[in-house]
């Protein structure tokens, strides 16, 4: 008898999946991508994008259940909290956005990897 083990992945997994995911979608709205991932001391930024004169500091949130409600209700307040500080050490760090126009986006991917219009909120919280 064969021990065949479910092949699972991982939370970690399924979140990168999730954000290559908005990535192509987000580069499909006209988006170009500046930073992926930033971390620093203060949290992380899961996706820095440019939409003409403007920077996205991006949440993406993937739900495989929505018992618990959607990506966008898990994006506490204390959590806005560390990605507006993430974005404030990232523009120090960049100078050349010193003056840019800024906003804050979530992006929830569902379980089944899609993305449609209704699951990206533009200026989804303010600084």
């Amino acid at each position: 008898m064969q021990n065949k083990s479910k092949q699972t992945i991982s939370a970690t997994q399924r979140g990168k999946l999730a954000e290559q995911t908005a990535l192509f979608f987000l580069q499909k709205q006209g988006l170009s991508l500046l930073k992926q991932n930033f971390t620093c001391r203060l949290g992380e930024i899961d996706l820095i994008m440019q939409q003409a004169d403007e920077l996205a500091f991006i949440e993406v949130r993937m739900r495989t259940n929505t018992l618990y409600g959607d990506g966008f209700a898990s994006v506490t307040q204390q959590k806005q909290r560390k990605i507006i500080l993430a974005a404030s050490l990232y523009l120090a760090k960049n100078s050349r956005y010193a003056n840019a126009n800024c906003r804050f986006d979530v992006i929830s991917v569902s379980g089944s990897g899609n993305i449609c219009s209704d699951d990206w909120i533009k200026h989804a919280f303010t600084a």
